[in-house]
């Protein structure tokens, strides 16, 4: 659980970071929010410890059309939140546009640790003894 929580500091901190003006703070966030972001494939191992044997397929591929499908939805929302806010003569979006856009991320990533963290203890509490490790 530590490493989604990073992911989020991460990109709190590119928001806050961008809006204050802080470059330095977002000049380190943004490759901290890369490799933070890595973290995810670690849900591949957790459904196949979680789901039996004769669902592992179905339960992969649900996170795998979920993953890309929920990518997609999210990459045109943030376009129509970003494209909500008004150009300025030079033709560029405002800093608050993008900082609304990744405050959508945020929020949607806090709403996924609150529903995933339960899930993520009991699995651990129950995989430890079989030599299962929950995902960090």
């Amino acid at each position: 659980m530590r490493r989604p929580a990073f992911f989020l500091a991460a990109q709190c901190a590119i928001v806050l970071g961008g809006l204050a003006g802080q470059e330095a703070v977002v000049r380190v966030a943004y490759p901290l929010f890369g490799v933070a972001g890595a973290a995810n494939i670690l849900l591949m191992a957790h459904v196949r410890a979680v789901f039996p044997t004769s669902m592992t397929g179905r339960a992969v591929t649900a996170v795998n059309l979920f993953g890309i499908g929920g990518t997609a939805l999210l990459q045109w929302s943030m376009g129509v939140i970003v494209g909500s806010f008004g150009r300025d003569p030079q033709g560029h979006y405002p800093p608050e546009a993008y900082a609304t856009a990744f405050a959508l991320t945020i929020v949607g990533g806090l709403l996924a640790l609150v529903f995933y963290a339960p899930l993520a203890r009991q699995g651990a509490s129950q995989d430890r003894g079989a030599g299962i490790h929950p995902i960090a």
